[in-house]
């Protein structure tokens, strides 16, 4: 699991009252290896593609997705898609990049692979 998840330093550099959203990097020493994305949804409604913020350049994964219908059967399912962050930057970051998102949804991005009990979880879990 990426250290930024559990511990550290939390910034919050997205709060949207408009598209009910909020975005935050959180991060333990930061890095490759540990800065994470969290994208949180508020809204009844889905954004297919919205540009934020990420603390450098590069693909961005999808790490989790609460919208996936593999938690619930009667989740939406959204789709939420890996991105490749660059500049120009945003919301005070160096680069950034598109999300989707679906309604009441949390999207956690992280660049390297993440492990856990030595596998690589599957779709909508940690991957």
């Amino acid at each position: 699991m990426q250290p930024g998840v559990c511990v550290g330093q939390l910034y919050n550099f997205l709060i949207t009252n408009a598209a009910s959203g909020i975005a935050c990097r959180r991060w333990d020493q930061g890095g490759q290896d540990d800065d994470v994305v969290v994208v949180a949804n508020l809204a009844n409604r889905s954004d297919d593609s919205n540009s934020i913020g990420f603390p450098r350049e590069g693909l961005w994964k999808v790490r989790f997705n609460s919208d996936w219908n593999g938690y619930r059967p009667d989740f939406g399912n959204q789709l939420s898609y890996d991105t490749t962050a660059a500049p120009p930057g945003a919301d005070n970051m160096p680069s950034s990049g598109n999300v989707g998102i679906g309604p009441y949804t949390t999207i956690i991005l992280s660049q390297q692979p993440v492990t856990l009990l030595g596998t690589t979880r599957g779709a909508g879990s940690m991957t």
